[in-house]
């Protein structure tokens, strides 16, 4: 077949199998007997459009429609496509890669839900059976039913990818799960919830995860298991292959770990950590304190997204309104050395002050998406301000020439939540025009915020959308 052929047919069939509740309410249509499979279906010379790919182009669509964790149920991807007629069933009942990618959704308390369980276990185990010896990726949000452990434990060495929230109560049983031998396991993602279990403690140490494979790790305990600065150091010292990294913990860091040797990691591309707690400090220390000697002790060559949310409570003396310009000088320090590389940079919840917040954005000029998010009540230390927008205000007399004084020329996307009272719209669309004139690629704008903006300024918006930038001002209104 012609090559633009088989790529009008791809295109084709794609446009059809993504939609899967229209293949399901089409299904009885489609069939009149085995052999025969709806004109929908049919080309001109009487053969099937989606038959005439080759098999690898036809696996291939068949998975592209598929969720990433199709939910175990009846009507589960890809079980509707086995009633299309006889030859989509026998390719998919034959392809493994179809069958190695599930979520096990537990629905209701884990009470008197012994005939769900036992429709989930036969669902796995049919996933189980036609994934054969492919590797598994799944999702598990709850891990209560032995049975089901079991069936996924005696599959340990096929797993690849493993998504796990698991209840408190069920803490000890998922621990259980991850300490087995997982040859395969490239990403790991551990989170828990719900009520808090005291008698159930969490220890990363002795969790056996295989780290040294890993990938990809998303580790956020909930509150009542946080780790600590030390385990994270722990961690990104033995995962050595990281490329991605999500870690929350509390913001304690002991004397012993600042004394370390620099973790060097020039594989990680992406870090996001979740800064918590705060409350017990013991010796009075500030909590960023903690925060700057835990950065200090990384290095990041190929860092490409980082990403920083501070959810940390402070019961020191002076409380804790924004970072001392000490602290704020060593966080700027960090970004200075990692800023080359970063394209994706997030500032959630920092307490710093405006000037601080132009500090960190001059030492990351590469810059693509940025994320910065502040508190709606914080109105006098606002980052947002509209010495910030003109930071970011392409001069007009370097719109024809390649120079640009602007801060982050290289800025795609911006978002940002804030109080708003300490910026006027007009500098906001002030920096999205001069950005638009420049011709640099600013392609999305969003703005969330708890100040009214006048109609005049939708108005531009409007005109702004009609030249082809994504931008949205959502004002939030708290009675």
């Amino acid at each position: 077949m012609p090559v633009h052929r088989s790529i009008h047919a791809l295109d084709e069939s794609l446009s059809r199998l993504c939609n899967l509740s229209h293949v399901q309410r089409s299904k009885n249509s489609l069939l009149s007997t085995d052999e025969q499979v709806s004109s929908t279906y049919i080309s001109s010379t009487g053969s099937s459009t989606f038959e005439s790919l080759p098999v690898e182009l036809q696996i291939e669509i068949f998975d592209h429609c598929s969720p990433v964790y199709p939910k175990l149920s009846k009507q589960a991807f890809p079980l509707p496509l086995l009633e299309v007629c006889k030859g989509w069933r026998a390719l998919i009942t034959s392809t493994p890669r179809l069958w190695s990618s599930f979520e096990i959704e537990i629905k209701g308390p884990p009470v008197n839900t012994f005939e769900y369980d036992m429709n989930i276990l036969a669902a796995l185990e049919m996933w189980l059976k036609r994934s054969r010896s492919y590797p598994l990726s799944g999702s598990l949000p709850d891990m209560r039913s032995a049975r089901i452990l079991e069936m996924l434990v005696s599959h340990s060495d096929r797993w690849k990818h493993a998504h796990i929230i698991v209840p408190n109560i069920c803490l000890a049983v998922a621990q259980s799960l991850v300490s087995h031998r997982f040859p395969s396991l490239l990403s790991l993602t551990l989170q828990t919830n719900g009520p808090w279990e005291p008698e159930v403690p969490f220890d990363i140490h002795s969790l056996g995860a295989p780290w040294s494979q890993l990938t990809s790790l998303d580790l956020q305990p909930d509150y009542n298991h946080l780790l600590t600065l030390d385990d994270l150091l722990w961690i990104l010292s033995e995962a050595v292959n990281l490329k991605s990294c999500t870690l929350g913990a509390d913001c304690i860091l002991s004397a012993d770990a600042r004394k370390i040797d620099c973790i060097h990691r020039p594989a990680l591309e992406d870090l996001k950590i979740v800064f918590q707690g705060g409350l017990n400090s013991g010796n009075g220390e500030r909590p960023e304190q903690y925060m700057v000697d835990f950065l200090t002790l990384l290095m990041l060559p190929s860092i490409r997204s980082f990403q920083i949310e501070w959810l940390v409570q402070w019961n020191g003396i002076g409380g804790l309104d924004s970072w001392s310009p000490i602290h704020q000088s060593q966080f700027a320090s960090f970004l200075r050395h990692i800023g080359n590389t970063v394209e994706t940079l997030g500032l959630i919840y920092l307490p710093l002050g405006k000037d601080d917040v132009l500090q960190c954005i001059k030492h990351v000029p590469n810059v693509k998406l940025l994320d910065i998010r502040s508190s709606f009540a914080e109105e006098r230390n606002d980052p947002v301000t509209d010495d910030f927008f003109r930071a970011l205000t392409v001069n007009s007399s370097a719109l024809n020439s390649r120079s640009s004084t602007a801060s982050l020329p290289a800025l795609q996307e911006i978002s940002l939540m804030c109080n708003g009272g300490s910026y006027h719209p007009a500098t906001l669309l002030t920096m999205i025009q001069s950005r638009r004139e420049s011709g640099k690629q600013l392609k999305k704008v969003h703005l969330i915020t708890m100040t009214s903006v006048p109609d005049v300024v939708y108005e531009s918006l409007n005109l702004f959308k009609m030249d082809g930038l994504d931008v949205t001002i959502d004002t939030i209104n708290i009675r």
